[in-house]
């Protein structure tokens, strides 16, 4: 099991500790990954909570909205719909941005187990991220996405086998809404 906190504040570690035991799990992906786990990278103002396999959120963002109110955190919802939440979370000096996000899919590969803080919580892999990221940066144009591209293939991750995995996962990704991607790793 990784320990790590990495760049992740201390509300962000308060907040993965306060969900740890949410059932069915979530998977902590992409900026908070990397920052808290991963790479450290950079900090990141976020965390994204998958539930993969999952074709809506159903309860879950209520039973997370209690169980932070309960901590004594102010919790607001800034958007909503079956399949995605973003809560903005508040103690007395910081704020964090959640993303609840339900995914009809199934991970690229198996989550790790990490400790952060006190919590063990299930993170996205570093290639699994990378894949992601690259996905990312064709539906939206964030510099995070590249410096998290460039550090994880700094960092030894294989940019072709997450291409390879990006075309087989995704329409984007396969060229047809970017023709002239469809060349990269080949």
């Amino acid at each position: 099991m990784v320990t790590s906190g990495g760049k992740l504040d201390e509300l962000q570690k308060r907040v993965l500790a306060a969900l740890a035991s949410v059932r069915p799990p979530f998977i902590l992906g992409g900026g908070g990954a990397l920052a808290g786990v991963h790479l450290a990278h950079r900090k990141t103002r976020d965390l994204d909570l998958f539930w993969r396999d999952q074709t809506q959120l159903g309860d879950l963002p209520g039973v997370i909205e209690a169980r932070l109110t309960d901590q004594g955190l102010t919790v607001s919802s800034l958007q909503r719909s079956p399949l995605f939440v973003q809560l903005r979370v508040a103690d007395a000096s910081s704020v964090v941005v959640i993303d609840l996000i339900a995914e009809p899919a199934s991970s690229l590969e198996p989550p790790w187990l990490c400790r952060i803080g006190p919590a063990e919580i299930l993170v996205d892999t570093p290639h699994a991220i990378l894949t992601e990221k690259l996905c990312a940066l064709l539906e939206r144009s964030e510099l995070r996405d590249l410096v998290d591209v460039e550090a994880l293939v700094r960092s030894g991750e294989d940019l072709s086998a997450a291409v390879a995995d990006a075309r087989a996962g995704t329409a984007v990704f396969r060229g047809s809404h970017w023709p002239g991607f469809s060349a990269i790793g080949t």
